[in-house]
């Protein structure tokens, strides 16, 4: 905790911040924002479903980085005569490796990972027991709601689980981490949204891959039948075509038509191969 989180929790000058202005200090909030909730547009359900759980590069990578942040170890040091000593059994050591009763400190370290990422905003609430503080719980993002206030900046986080319960927490209850939004100090902008439209790309050009590998399973050809006139013939050619020779299954296999019929191979075009290639 910097000094300026101590102020804000102490009061500048013996009075807590809502009851007393720093100097020149102006609002860091619209006054009509004061005490309303502040809803994400881009939530960590949207970026799973949408993202993550449809993408093995991006799901690849995250996890990879949340593994790798989580096995690093935390413990606190102290300056002192000229370089930094480690403080044996410090409590904030305690909070985080380990954890709290449901699970282990990499867990919770590779959770805050993920929300952080994900959704742009980490929060975990700070269990105590007569006052001091136990065990670090997390706090899912889409559960989340900031409110703001104008005099002390934050006035409370709602917690509501599907809607359903809603509990009201003291800022001095919850860790809240994020990446800065530069727009507004309420907000952690997700990294994922920045890329979530060459996501989105990647996500279309494996569909694009999918649903030519099972209409056809080789190239592109047109199939002229020069005796097909009435729509019955164009129906039973049609069927004939997709059960010989369309899917995966035939990939490659020799074709044998009948009839006054002609095949002829039709190639990608450089704008399809373009597509396919952005994978």
């Amino acid at each position: 905790m910097n000094r300026l989180q101590k102020l804000t929790l102490s009061g500048v000058g013996g009075l807590p911040l809502k009851e007393k202005q720093v100097g020149n200090q102006v609002s860091l909030t619209e006054p009509y924002r004061d005490g309303l909730p502040i809803l994400q547009p881009y939530t960590i359900n949207i970026a799973l479903e949408k993202d993550m759980k449809r993408n093995p590069f991006l799901y690849s990578a995250l996890r990879k980085k949340a593994d790798s942040i989580a096995k690093v170890p935390f413990y606190v040091e102290e300056f002192q005569d000229g370089r930094w000593t480690r403080v044996p059994n410090h409590p904030a050591e305690n909070l985080i490796e380990n954890a709290n009763p449901f699970m282990s400190g990499f867990e919770l370290k590779k959770l805050m990972v993920y929300h952080k990422d994900l959704a742009g905003s980490a929060y975990m609430q700070i269990v105590r027991v007569g006052n001091q503080p136990q065990f670090l719980q997390p706090l899912f993002p889409q559960w989340v709601k900031v409110v703001p206030s104008e005099a002390n900046f934050l006035q409370e986080f709602e917690y509501a689980i599907g809607g359903a319960m809603t509990k009201h927490l003291e800022p001095s209850e919850v860790f809240w981490t994020k990446h800065a939004d530069p727009s507004d100090p309420y907000k952690g902008l997700s990294p994922l949204h920045a890329i979530s439209g060459e996501v989105q790309t990647d996500l279309e050009a494996r569909r694009w891959n999918m649903i030519s590998l099972a209409n056809r399973g080789s190239s592109d050809v047109a199939f002229i039948m020069r005796n097909v006139v009435t729509e019955d013939d164009y129906q039973f050619a049609r069927r004939m075509i997709e059960d010989r020779i369309a899917g995966p299954d035939n990939a490659r296999r020799p074709w044998v038509l009948g009839g006054d019929a002609e095949v002829r191979p039709l190639w990608y075009t450089a704008v399809e191969m373009d597509y396919i290639n952005t994978r």
